[in-house]
């Protein structure tokens, strides 16, 4: 047993180091040189070697105590600021989502109709192209793909929220109820219970990824702020935001098209486990609502 708990405080001493304290120390470091060299002395290396010295020099005549309570104190600040990191990802993965609060409520609503105009336009483009191919006879056409490709690209349904992620998880619920007439809210627990291992893992994966260029995005937010000392730290904070912001992008993408495959691969044998089959039921959707929802 106590084998066991000794394992336990290694791997969560290797997290902490590796999630927090590494990549704080390698801000504070950015810090430290952003006071030292400021934006006129930017790439002065020879100001900062002299300091380094003259700090090196100091620590050399302290008692080692002292030496040692300084390296603590570095390291606690390092996962203090890896902790802001995590919270500023938390909040940035809120306002991609659309989750905005109600004091901008009408830049939330400006945003939201310029995409859903946008949409809209397009769609119409679309519909019409699709009305005249099928009064012609005619078979479709790359214009109609494009138009539908150009239309997918603002959101798969039409927006409801000031930004593209947070339409791509909403079209979830949206595409789901209009094919299937399933409340994906009240279905998804039991349909992740009916996964496999393995599929609950890809799943897993993808909202792991999503969590961590939200991280990542904090990161970025802070190398933003001490470029306003330095700043060849706000060009790291630009690309690093950048980063985040793809591969937050391409990772909710993937989740939900993983979450409408669950949907498309187990409803039918959530109704079996329910007791509803599609042969009894014209409407399979409905009657596991009606199950699910209990009345309520």
């Amino acid at each position: 047993m106590p084998l066991f708990f000794e394992e336990i405080a290694k791997k969560l001493a290797d997290k902490w180091l590796s999630l927090l304290v590494l990549p704080g120390l390698l801000l504070d470091g950015t810090a430290t040189v952003a006071i030292m060299l400021g934006h006129r002395r930017w790439a002065n290396t020879g100001r900062l070697t002299d300091r380094a010295d003259r700090l090196a020099a100091g620590l050399a005549d302290r008692p080692a105590a002292a030496s040692a309570l300084l390296i603590v104190g570095v390291l606690l600040t390092a996962a203090f600021t890896g902790l802001a990191a995590t919270g500023l990802g938390q909040l940035i993965q809120r306002l991609w989502i659309g989750r905005w609060p109600s004091w901008i409520a009408p830049v939330t609503r400006a945003l939201t109709k310029r995409r859903c105009d946008r949409w809209k336009r397009l769609a119409d483009e679309h519909d019409d192209l699709v009305t005249q191919l099928r009064s012609s006879g005619e078979n479709d056409t790359p214009r109609r793909w494009e138009l539908a490709r150009k239309r997918n690209a603002v959101s798969l349904t039409e927006p409801v929220l000031p930004t593209w992620i947070g339409d791509r998880m909403a079209s979830i619920q949206t595409r789901i109820y209009t094919d299937y007439h399933v409340d994906l809210v009240a279905a998804w627990p039991r349909l992740w219970l009916l996964l496999p291992d393995d599929r609950r893992k890809e799943v897993r994966e993808a909202a792991s990824a999503f969590d961590t260029a939200a991280i990542l995005a904090g990161w970025g937010t802070l190398y933003l702020a001490v470029g306003v000392l330095w700043w060849p730290s706000a060009v790291v904070g630009a690309i690093t935001w950048l980063t985040a912001w793809s591969r937050g992008r391409r990772s909710i993408a993937t989740y939900a098209d993983l979450a409408e495959s669950v949907v498309d691969l187990h409803l039918t044998s959530l109704g079996e486990q329910l007791g509803l089959t599609a042969a009894e039921h014209t409407d399979l959707g409905a009657a596991i609502n009606s199950r699910l929802r209990k009345g309520a």
